[in-house]
Parts: C-alpha cells; sequence; structure tokens
C-alpha cells in the first residue's frame, strides 16, 4: 500500500473516530484501535439495525489479540477483529499475533472461561449470550 493511501485512511480514522482517540496511548496505538473499529463498520451486513449493535474496542497489551468486538443481539453475531496499524504501508501479521488471536477467539467461545480479559462485563455477557442461542456465530476480520 502506498504512503499516500495510508495518510488518506489515517486522515478518515482520525476525522470519523475522533471520539474514540485515547490521549493517554501513542499514536499507533490509536490508529491501531481506529483501524480496528472501522473493520467493524466495514463488515457490518448493511440490513442491520445499527442502534441495537453492542461495540467496544478492545486494544491493549492484555486483549487476547482481539482488538475491537460487535454483537448483534437480534442476529446473534459476534464480530472480532484483529488489526496492526502501518504507518509505512508494509507489513502483515506475524505469526505469534495471530496465534494469539486463535487463543482470544477460543477463550471467548469458552463458556467456563471469562471470555475477553479486557472487554466490559456488559460486552462479555453480550458475547456469551449470543453464542449460547441457536444460529449464534461468529465473524472472523483479521
Amino acid at each position: 500500500m502506498s504512503l499516500m493511501h495510508v495518510r488518506q485512511i489515517e486522515t478518515y480514522l482520525r476525522e470519523t473516530y475522533a471520539g474514540d482517540w485515547v490521549s493517554t496511548l501513542s499514536e499507533d496505538s490509536n490508529l491501531s484501535r481506529l483501524l480496528a473499529r472501522f473493520a467493524l463498520d466495514l463488515v457490518t451486513p448493511p440490513q442491520t439495525d445499527r442502534d441495537s449493535l453492542i461495540v467496544e474496542i478492545t486494544d491493549h497489551g492484555d486483549d487476547g489479540g482481539i482488538d475491537a468486538v460487535s454483537v448483534d443481539p437480534r442476529t446473534n453475531l459476534v464480530t472480532l477483529v484483529q488489526s496492526k496499524w502501518r504507518k509505512n504501508g508494509n507489513g502483515s501479521f506475524d505469526i505469534a499475533g495471530i496465534n494469539r488471536f486463535v487463543e482470544g477467539v477460543r477463550t471467548l467461545t469458552d463458556f467456563h472461561s471469562s471470555g475477553i480479559v479486557s472487554c466490559s462485563p456488559e460486552m462479555k455477557k453480550a458475547v456469551s449470550a449470543a453464542m449460547g442461542k441457536p444460529g449464534g456465530r461468529l465473524l472472523l476480520v483479521s
């Protein structure tokens, strides 16, 4: 990806998700978080009632490789995103990052565990409810 495209994406993220910027985090950490949030918007089906959608950015050191989560309680769709901001436009996920994501998904789908370590109790409850119902399903985005 060219630097021009990276800058365009960065501008879009900053303008669209300014309310999700955390002043105590680094610029790259914030952009990674906002990229995860953008990914949720990109993969959310158009027929989704966005007012009922539960969304949370979980990206930080104790996130189990899961950087953002959304739950559609009407369709029982849980979307999990792993993102990585690369300001030079190069790079991809390393095997350690993918393994963390897989382990985070396993932890999340194990009803006897505490789920995603870094998400709110409300999100854990929403994920558990959606995954516990017939037809509950996961959409993984990396």
